[in-house]
This record gives C-alpha cells, sequence and structure tokens, in this order.
C-alpha cells in the first residue's frame, strides 16, 4: 500500500518545510516505505542506481525532469507536487534540519583516500581482525562513497581512479565478509566507466582492479569471467613492468588451474609467481606462492611433498603474524594428511585452521573448513574407527557448510565436488536416506557459531585419541 505524505509526521508541505536534509531523508523514508530498493527505484526512474544513492546522500539533485518521475514514482500528491519539485531542486537549505546524520562520509575524497592508502596493508597484518570488524561498521559508508566516485552519470578521472583504489585495496574484505559480489561489481562498474567515458586512466591503477575483479570472479566460480578479466590484468602489468602485480595476477590464474583440475598449468603459474617474488624479496607473498604449489602437489597426488609446501609457506608467516595466510597454509597442511589418511595430524591442523578462520569471522574459510572436517569425521567411520553418532556430526558440518557458501555464492572445484559427493553417498547409505536428510535439515538450521564449536570438539577429540 502507498503511503502518502499525510501519513508521515515529517512529510514535506511547502518548501520552507522540505530542505537539503529533509529532501534526502524522505526521498529514503518513502521509497522504503513502498518497499522499492534503490535498484528498483532507479529501473522505474530510468537512471543509475548510484544516481538515487547521489540523491539520498544529498551530493546530487535531480534535473526537473527527473524530479517530475520520482514525483510520480513515488506518489506524491498532486497538491504538494509543486513544493515536492522546488524542494527536490533547491539549492540553498533553510533552517529545518533533521538530526539523523547522513549515511555516507562527509568528505568521500579523504574516506576513499584514506581506504586505498592504509588498508590493504591493514588487511594483511597483525590487526586485521580489528580492521575487519571497523570495515564491517562502515560498509553503508564505503557503499556510499563507491557510488559518488563511480557515478555513471558524471564520470570524472580522478574520482574513478580514487574509487578503483579503494575498492581494490579492500579485496580481502569483500572475499572475508561474504561480499564477493558486490565487490566485483563496483570494480568492474569503474573498470567500464573508464573504458566507456575514455578515461585515461593510470596504468597501475586499472590493472589492480582487474586483478581485484577477477580473483572475486574466480572465488564465485565465474571462470570465463574471471579468465578474461585476469588475462588482460596481466597484459597490462607486463606493459608497465609491474613484477608484483603479475605476480599476483599469475598467481590467480594458479588457483583457476586448480579449481579446473589442471595441476600442471596451475604449478607453472605458481612457479612463475614465485620466480617474481623472490627477486623482489617480499616474504609473506614468497609463502603464499609456496602455498599454491602445495594445492597443486595434492591435485597431482604427491602429497608428501605438499605438505613440505604447507610447512615451507606455515613457517614464514608465522613470523609475519598474517593469521588469515597462516590459517590457509593450516588448513593445507590437514588437507595433505587427510588425503594421506593420517587423520589424527590432519585433526590437530584443521582445529587451528578453523580456530584462526572464525576468529576472523571469514565466512567462506570457515565453511571450506567445516567441509574437510566433516570428512575427517565420515572417513574415520567409514575406515572403522567411529560410531554412527559421527556421522550425524559430519551430515551436520556439511550441511551448515553449504549454508555458508551459498550465502557467499561460492563453488567447490570439480574434482572437490566429485569426491564430497561420493562421500556423502557412501554416508547417505550407512545412516538412510531419511536420516541424513533429517541431520543435514539441522546442520544447514544452526548458526555459524554452532558448526563452528562442535567441528573445534570433533577435532580436538580426534586429534587427542593419536
Amino acid at each position: 500500500m502507498y503511503m502518502m505524505y499525510d501519513a508521515h509526521p515529517s512529510c514535506p508541505r511547502t518548501r520552507s518545510t522540505m530542505d537539503d536534509v529533509l529532501f534526502k531523508d524522505w526521498l529514503r523514508r518513502q521509497r522504503v516505505a513502498l518497499d522499492l530498493t534503490q535498484e528498483a527505484l532507479a529501473e522505474q526512474v530510468g537512471c543509475a542506481v548510484q544516481t538515487i544513492r547521489a540523491f539520498e546522500h544529498g551530493w546530487r539533485r535531480p534535473s526537473r525532469p527527473m524530479a517530475e518521475r520520482l514525483a510520480t514514482i513515488l506518489a506524491v500528491p498532486p497538491a504538494q507536487r509543486e513544493a515536492f519539485l522546488q524542494a527536490a531542486r533547491a539549492t540553498r537549505p533553510t533552517s529545518v534540519a533533521m538530526p539523523e546524520p547522513p549515511i555516507g562520509p562527509a568528505d568521500p575524497v579523504a574516506y576513499l583516500t584514506s581506504l586505498a592508502s592504509a588498508m590493504r596493508e591493514r588487511l594483511y597484518g597483525p590487526d586485521q581482525q580489528q580492521c575487519l570488524a571497523q570495515l564491517d561498521a562502515e560498509l553503508e559508508t564505503i557503499r556510499a562513497a563507491l557510488a559518488w566516485a563511480l557515478d555513471a552519470d558524471h564520470p570524472e578521472l580522478a574520482r574513478v581512479e580514487l574509487g578503483l583504489r579503494a575498492a581494490s585495496a579492500i579485496e580481502r574484505f569483500w572475499h572475508g565478509r561474504g561480499h564477493q559480489a558486490e565487490g566485483q561489481r563496483w570494480l568492474e562498474q569503474g573498470i567500464n566507466l573508464v573504458e566507456r567515458a575514455r578515461l585515461e586512466a593510470d596504468p597501475a591503477v586499472l590493472a589492480a582492479a582487474l586483478s581485484s575483479a577477477g580473483w572475486l570472479a574466480r572465488i564465485r566460480g565465474d571462470m570465463a569471467r574471471a579468465m578474461a578479466l585476469l588475462h588482460r590484468c596481466v597484459a597490462l602489468y607486463r606493459a608497465i613492468g609491474d613484477a608484483q602485480g603479475t605476480s599476483d595476477a599469475l598467481d590467480t590464474l594458479g588457483d583457476m588451474a586448480i579449481f579446473e583440475g589442471d595441476a600442471i598449468a596451475a604449478t607453472w603459474f605458481y612457479e612463475e609467481s614465485l620466480a617474481l617474488r623472490r627477486s623482489l624479496g617480499d616474504p609473506r607473498m614468497i609463502a603464499l606462492a609456496i602455498n599454491g604449489l602445495g594445492h597443486a602437489a595434492i591435485v597431482r597426488g604427491y602429497y608428501e611433498r605438499a605438505a613440505e609446501y604447507f610447512l615451507e609457506s606455515l613457517a614464514m608467516l608465522r613470523d609475519l603474524h598474517d593469521r588469515r595466510s597462516m590459517a590457509l597454509a593450516l588448513h593445507g597442511l590437514g588437507l595433505a594428511r587427510l588425503r594421506q589418511g593420517i587423520l589424527e595430524e590432519a585433526a590437530s591442523y584443521l582445529g587451528e585452521a578453523l580456530s584462526l578462520f572464525d576468529a576472523l569471522d571469514n565466512t567462506l574459510d570457515v565453511a571450506i573448513c567445516l567441509e574437510l572436517v566433516g570428512e575427517l569425521l565420515a572417513l574415520r567411520v567409514l575406515m572403522g574407527g567411529g560410531d554412527a553418532g559421527a556421522l550425524h556430526e559430519a551430515t551436520q558440518l556439511w550441511g551448515a557448510s553449504e549454508r555458508m557458501m551459498e550465502t557467499s555464492s561460492i563453488r567447490l572445484s570439480q574434482s572437490e565436488q566429485a569426491r564430497r559427493d561420493a562421500l556423502l553417498a557412501a554416508v547417505r547409505l550407512r545412516l538412510g536416506s531419511g536420516n541424513f536428510q533429517t541431520q543435514w535439515d539441522a546442520g544447514r538450521a544452526l548458526a555459524q557459531s554452532e558448526p563452528v564449536a562442535a567441528g573445534l570438539a570433533a577435532v580436538q577429540r580426534l586429534g587427542s585419541s593419536h
């Protein structure tokens, strides 16, 4: 049901009571009252969603024709239409002000500059957990600032470059907090804006945006899009002689090859990336390339060699206090030992990885780790070392993991999906289809903290049984 002006205590009646702040506040409230998203309103008005965001944050004013379309769509009564149009176009606010603070930053240039200059290192440093929590709290501010910078109706080189730098700098936030699709959208929006408006963007800024967008597309399983973005990225980095950027893009191409099951190609990408990183002398990036080689070795079935890579990577990362990268190496070690059938050692590594991932509140990483803990529990039973209760635990962990990955739009690689399907079929056969589905649904209904606690308890129990 449409909500008319008279139904809201702060509805505008004359120009003197619909100043700048009140207009944008009312616009947002009325849109919500009509159950319209910013995207839906933009579609009906016939403009970019960034334009609606700019109106609601007071950064732009609608033209007279656009204000008229807004009045129609938002059901402004005929008697109040002219007051609405005048307020929408007013450039001088009156003395009336709303107490509610705006969502967007007062100075979007300063805010985005701060993100671009400081966040990348913080997201990999010892205070990464606090940094992620800060970005969680500022997500609406980030969105508003990026909407201002990447405004399709007003493309300005400095603003677009700043938006791309900031969106690239927080790629670990987009990934770790389940915003992969949104991060990719912002980055591709800026990339497309550069091309459509023929802006002479800094090649390094554009290449970094291509790299981050490609990596997020890869995480989401959009391999075709990721490949297109990353090959453009590598070509651009090579053209400007950026060894660090080239190595990062090659590393992501290695990840993609792993996803597709091509361990040989993955090894080539990781080895070239590693050579570049050794020449640059960055220990953290060297460790991550070695971690990639460990995963390539797992796909090739060289499990002991994989464990050696992960141990080497972990030793370097512990000194750097990069907890997420440490957790990735521990996860790799757990996976290698699991594939070797050394279940107690696998439990120890997976427990430490899960604990770190949970502390960082990285939903995707938690989900992938719970997948392996479920496999660990199931294999122990199927190998004759446990009771059916552990199969119930495993099935619940898989159900919880599936829900988390759905939230993040994540898919397993083809090889991992095939292995998972075979294991689920074996467990379903042991439990019976009805019982299996009951446990699965129970897992999907759990809050994230519950399967994490169950997973940690399980690996502690298995590790102490050694």
